[in-house]
């Protein structure tokens, strides 16, 4: 899992467009500083979001978070006859993009309960337990998220009681105190995910787990039972 994260002011409002069977979609364009000193410079990475919506809050100047797959570069040309020019404009793949109470977090922790349906429903809501240090003291933080009927279908299997997952992607975040110390609760509106071993007996071997990310726990100490 390797996202790219950028943060900076936009260079112009949204624009709206007219894209396959004229649905709308927004683009955007961010001005982000990359090099150092001498080679210091900018450049103007752009993105779309589908539909219109969003396009009034995405004013010329105000400062955004992205997150992409990565920045791919391609060429283009202006003008024309020997006004003609060549030049390198930069793109988000998979760009995301992030306003409001919205920030893209990464947790690691071990679920709670198996990944099954909620009642009547075609979808599971899986809960992971992490630790934190908040100050002097220790937190518990609760990160949930939508495991939709395909990911059931696909992953759901290895969604088991006390396995470990890294989840990423864009939360909203609850601050409370409760009895226990503070803690949080993080709630995922998209995500991406990395498995590791499943939770095993003593004596036995963990199962492969195909197609899937993930390590050795031995340095998941942290990470509450």
């Amino acid at each position: 899992m390797l996202k790219t994260i950028v943060i900076g002011n936009l260079v112009r409002d949204g624009k709206v467009n007219a894209g396959k069977d004229d649905k709308p979609f927004t683009g955007f364009a961010v001005a982000v500083e990359i090099g150092y000193g001498d080679k210091k410079t900018t450049i103007y990475p752009e993105g779309t979001v589908n539909g219109d919506a969003v396009a009034q809050y995405l004013t010329k100047g105000k400062q955004i978070m992205v997150v992409s797959d990565g920045i791919e570069t391609y060429e283009y040309t202006s003008g024309k006859g020997v006004n003609e020019k060549v030049g390198i404009g930069h793109r988000f793949i998979n760009g995301q993009l992030m306003l409001g109470d919205a920030v893209y977090v990464i947790a690691r922790g071990r679920l709670t309960a198996d990944a099954s349906p909620l009642e009547g429903k075609d979808f599971a809501v899986p809960t992971l337990l992490s630790n934190v240090k908040a100050g002097k003291e220790d937190a518990v933080v609760a990160s949930s998220f939508v495991l939709g009927a395909k990911g059931l279908d696909a992953v759901g299997k290895y969604f088991v009681k006390g396995k470990t997952v890294a989840v990423a992607g864009a939360a909203s975040i609850r601050a409370y105190a409760g009895s226990n110390g503070p803690g949080a609760e993080v709630r995922f509106n998209s995500i991406d995910f990395a498995l590791g071993p499943d939770p095993q007996k003593k004596g036995e071997s963990a199962e492969a787990i195909p197609e899937t990310v993930g390590g050795s726990d031995d340095d998941n100490d942290f990470i509450p039972d």
